[in-house]
């Protein structure tokens, strides 16, 4: 299956095909603890009720022996009783009946009368649940950690919950771990602060956090949204981070001291900071970064989409990076003694105000940037595409610099003593394309070109190739792709296991009831003869639902022949707003598939 094209919007924190499937994991994994609570609910002998048996949430919890269920009705909770919840080492649920919007546990919290929403420090496990509330106005003050909710030495689970409007002068404003492994999947996070990790902060913690929307909150120091530090190593898959703000590293997630976290399949947009608007890497951070979408997020100074900074041996793959801005340097990766694996990326339409509009390397930095899309980024000074400075010597291979552009040095620009290696990959200009400053080193590798890389749909942000184009099969002769021939240059390689090839690129991936949606479809056929194939398309509701869109239609395409076609659909006005599926088959019914494409959309509020 094709990845889809196509930016995603600041206002709606949409999915990318892979960050869909996390999310739709986590769905799962939420919806599976569903069932186990209302099994265990079903099971357990004793179901405690608040208010009606209990007059508050703590004296529920304190009846409860391990396996009950505490169920708590609608409304606010406030007062002793209802805040500073400990479960007490007691593996419980504590649920509410009808969900957050209408069950609310109210801190009522200051820097007068400090309190938490929950606090697991009793060893509880993944048995003990929070989940359908509300946590609000939960305050802490220097020297505690984790307002709306504390975890030491505990690995609940916390689902479902709104987390919101909490404080906390040290770390953790929404979730603080510490020498724990909670699992935090299906939250809403948002509006909290903390000097570290606004929304949730970790130390020395692994907790899953999966599937949660976590958005503006507000951090001084480090990871507005999240945060990991000294040896963390969360899982953070699936979440959409989105407007967090205020951090000097890291808007939407910050990992230093020896972090090694996954960041997978996240959609990290709008978010804020000094360093590395969507991530900030410090000090021996090691993490994995890999099929994210990291788009429109700022940096005042340096890494608009990711800075890396004193870090350790990261990974950044198969990763969207576009529509970053960064004040300085690296509108899209910014690298300061940094040697991370830059691969597969698309780093696009990014802009840094100085210099590396998409990667900036800088002292004593050398990443091995393979397999890459660089394209239409810009700079106001040196390196629309690449600006190294200061004793660098980064390794570009298999990759594609192409109508990027600065004042000095539109594709690669040299400067203070670095030096560069180049091969196998597509830079427009050739070498004119290099600006090399006095004491710099260009090694002009084998195998470079300087030729159209024939995107599908650049104008949309396509950047996958047409059949044809001379970045096919032009990568290392020593490296394949997923086919088994010889790699292609860029992000995306060109599928040839089947002489059909099927892209879908939308107008957008975010429409409106009663609205319109156009989708270009492109349909290759590498074969010498004229090939005849059926076309169906499907839509999957944001209930699970398929619906048929258009046929199974009959087409023939004439011998090694591409054509685009840009068709529209209408949305039905009363089309439930949410999440969707677009997906497509070409083949010869009924068992005979030749290619599929799919992407995500969002139909949304007019």
């Amino acid at each position: 299956m094709h990845n889809g094209g196509g930016l995603k919007t600041r206002e709606v924190l949409e999915m990318s095909d892979k960050s869909k499937g996390n999310i739709m994991k986590a769905e799962a994994i939420l919806v599976s603890a569903v069932l186990i609570l209302g099994l265990c609910a079903i099971a357990s002998a004793t179901v405690l009720h608040v208010p009606s048996e209990y007059p508050a949430i703590q004296a529920g919890i304190d009846a409860a022996v391990e396996g009950d269920t505490v169920l708590v009705a609608d409304g606010t909770y406030t007062g002793d009783g209802n805040r500073d919840l400990d479960f007490g080492g007691v593996n419980m649920v504590v649920m509410s009946e009808n969900g957050p919007e209408v069950t609310i546990i109210d801190c009522e919290g200051d820097s007068l009368d400090p309190h938490r929403g929950f606090s697991f420090h009793s060893g509880e496990d993944s048995s003990s649940v929070v989940q359908g509330f509300t946590i609000t106005n939960a305050y802490q003050l220097e020297g505690s950690l984790g307002a709306g909710v504390y975890c030491a030495s505990s690995s609940p689970m916390v689902a479902g919950n709104i987390i919101t409007g909490n404080t906390c002068l040290d770390d953790g404003g929404g979730i603080g771990c510490l020498s724990s492994s909670p699992t935090i999947v299906g939250n809403t996070i948002t509006e909290n602060s903390g000097y570290g990790g606004g929304g949730i902060y970790c130390l020395s913690s692994s907790p899953t956090i999966v599937g949660n929307t976590i958005t503006d909150n507000m951090a001084p120091y480090a990871g507005s949204g999240i945060c990991c530090a000294v040896g963390s190593s969360p899982a953070i898959e699936g979440n959409a981070i989105g407007g967090n703000t205020g951090s000097a590293a890291g808007g939407g997630i910050a990992c230093y001291y020896g972090s090694s976290p996954t960041i997978e399949g996240n959609t990290i947009v709008g978010n804020e900071s000094d360093h590395g608007g969507g991530i900030g890497l410090l000090y021996s951070a090691s993490p994995t970064i890999k099929g994210n979408t990291i788009t429109g997020n700022t940096a005042d100074l340096t890494g608009g989409g990711i800075d890396c900074a004193y870090s350790g041996f990261s990974t950044i793959d198969g990763n969207t990076i576009t529509g970053n801005t960064a004040g300085l340097a690296g509108g899209g990766i910014r690298c300061w003694e940094s040697s991370p694996m830059i691969a597969d990326n698309v780093i696009t339409g990014n802009f840094a105000d100085q210099s590396g509009g998409g990667i900036h390397c800088e002292y004593s930095s050398s990443p091995t940037i393979e397999g890459n899309t660089i394209t239409e980024n810009s700079a106001s000074l040196y390196g629309g595409g690449i600006h190294n400075t200061g004793y660098c010597s980064p390794t570009i291979i298999n990759s594609i610099l192409w109508s990027d552009s600065a004042g000095t040095g539109p594709e690669i620009s040299l400067g203070s003593f670095s030096s560069i290696t180049v091969s196998y990959s597509g830079v427009e200009g050739g070498p004119l394309g290099v600006s090399v400053a006095p004491g710099c080193t260009l090694h002009w590798g084998e195998g470079n070109i300087d030729a159209d890389p024939m995107f599908v749909l650049p104008g949309q942000r396509d950047y996958r190739v047409l059949w044809h184009s001379p970045c096919i099969d032009s990568g290392h002769p020593d490296s394949l792709d997923p086919d088994s021939t010889r790699s292609d240059m860029g992000a995306h390689f060109f599928d040839q296991r089947d002489e059909q090839t099927l892209y879908l690129t939308p107008d957008t991936t975010e429409v409106t009831p009663g609205g319109t949606f156009g989708i270009t479809y492109t349909a290759i056929n590498r074969w010498p003869w004229p090939c005849m194939f059926w076309v169906l398309s499907e839509a999957t509701l944001p209930n699970g639902n398929p619906i048929t869109i258009m046929g199974p239609d009959r087409y023939t395409l004439p011998a090694d022949f591409t054509v685009q076609k840009h068709l529209t659909h209408n949305v039905p006005g009363a089309a439930p707003l949410g999440v969707y599926g677009y997906g497509s088959r070409i083949g010869v019914p009924p068992s005979t598939l030749y290619d599929e494409d799919s992407f995500a959309f969002t139909v949304v509020e007019p």
